[in-house]
């Protein structure tokens, strides 16, 4: 062969390894780079309420741990707030783990419960017992009532919300009985909300 087809043929394969080394290093960048945003990181959630903050976290595919138990009252109004998480806002982590949230009581001023004129009528309750905390808020909300229980604390709560994590153990009143929203006693207005023991996962 002569020299010169021999020096054509050697650029020919030079640039072909060329281009494969250039191809290959620029799928592995953006194999790389792919890797970096499907990878999420912890979304801010200080000075977020509890079940908002969860609600963030299990949109973002987390799990949820606090340790800090707290009581709901008739009105509903105090619930914990959100200080800090670990890890730390912003921090990339697997798709699944679990953010520990640190929270904090705020200062809450319950309002005057007040009752409606006429009274209504003594809503019968049914058997909340095995079911999750959230079955008895909705239907407690869709009857303009209230409820009250205590929160315990919450390891890699997964629940679509936050209360469908717990497990109502028993119930006051019990099943069959009437319930309002509250009653007139003593002068002044006392309310009567659904109490409710519950479990954590």
């Amino acid at each position: 062969m002569p020299v010169h087809m021999e020096k054509l043929l050697s650029a020919a394969r030079a640039a072909v390894v060329v281009a494969t080394l250039v191809i290959a290093c620029g799928s592995s960048a953006t194999a790389v780079g792919s890797d970096s945003r499907s990878t999420p990181g912890v979304p801010a959630l200080a000075r977020q309420s509890l079940p908002a903050a969860y609600a963030e976290l299990h949109r973002d595919g987390f799990k949820m741990t606090f340790t800090r138990s707290f009581s709901i009252d008739w009105s509903g109004v105090c619930v914990p707030v959100v200080t800090g998480s670990a890890p730390l806002a912003g921090k990339a982590v697997s798709p699944g783990s679990t953010v520990r949230v640190f929270t904090k009581l705020p200062f809450c001023a319950l309002p005057s419960p007040g009752l409606p004129a006429p009274m209504p009528k003594p809503i019968r309750v049914p058997s909340f017992v095995g079911r999750p905390l959230s079955v008895a808020i909705s239907w407690v909300g869709e009857h303009h009532l209230s409820w009250a229980a205590a929160i315990p604390p919450l390891t890699d709560g997964n629940a679509k919300r936050l209360y469908a994590n717990y497990t109502i153990t028993s119930q006051q009143p019990r099943p069959g009985a009437g319930l309002t929203v509250g009653a007139r006693r003593f002068g002044g207005i006392v309310p009567t909300p659904l109490r409710l023991r519950v479990t954590s996962p």
